[in-house]
């Protein structure tokens, strides 16, 4: 009967296909968020809080409750291997790039960063070992500003969510006013 029961386990395992969780945590870190680059955290770990799409079937033990180690003990975004984890089950995440996305300064400081890397589905999947794209948003955030905690919050997709550099998005809108002042040019002839 334990066969049995394996068995059926295994078929009623699905593939992975795109899934994200939303992650939490604390740092020690009291230095300007808007300037900082490395933050320490309370502990080693970011706690796992909610689950979407693939991520869905993650076992109740790691939402709400499980947390993924940072090797380092700290997330550096200037050494993108600071943000790698691994959990048998969810898989693996491998960074590679970590980008500056937008600063917010005063008594409500913040900074978004973009970590980019390489997900392996884990077992809990038909298709674990096959490797995606990845990456998480990390939003750090200091109220009262420089000298008072920092928290953290973010999420994790896989594969990557493309979110676009603030240079791009200033680009593309002068490309838009440009296009609009030719058209204009053209309808006052």
């Amino acid at each position: 009967s334990f066969a049995l029961m394996a068995a059926t386990a295994v078929h009623a395992l699905t593939s992975y296909v795109v899934g994200s969780f939303s992650f939490a945590g604390s740092t020690a870190t009291t230095t300007d968020v808007t300037t900082t680059t490395t933050f320490v955290l309370t502990g080693p770990s970011i706690l796992v809080l909610t689950t979407t799409g693939d991520m869905t079937p993650v076992p109740a033990g790691i939402v709400g409750g499980t947390v993924l180690t940072l090797g380092a003990g700290a997330a550096d975004f200037l050494v993108p291997a600071t943000f790698n984890w691994s959990l048998a089950t969810v898989g693996s995440f491998v960074a590679t790039s970590a980008t500056l996305l937008s600063t917010t300064g005063g008594a409500n400081a913040s900074a978004t960063w973009d970590v980019v890397g390489t997900y392996t589905v884990g077992t809990l999947w038909t298709n674990s070992g096959t490797a995606l794209t990845a990456n998480s948003t990390w939003v750090m955030s200091q109220t009262g500003g420089p000298g008072n905690a920092i928290s953290i919050g973010g999420t994790f997709h896989s594969p990557q969510v493309r979110i676009p550099e603030p240079g791009i998005i200033a680009l593309f809108g002068l490309g838009l006013a440009g296009l609009g002042l030719i058209r204009r040019r053209k309808v006052s002839s």
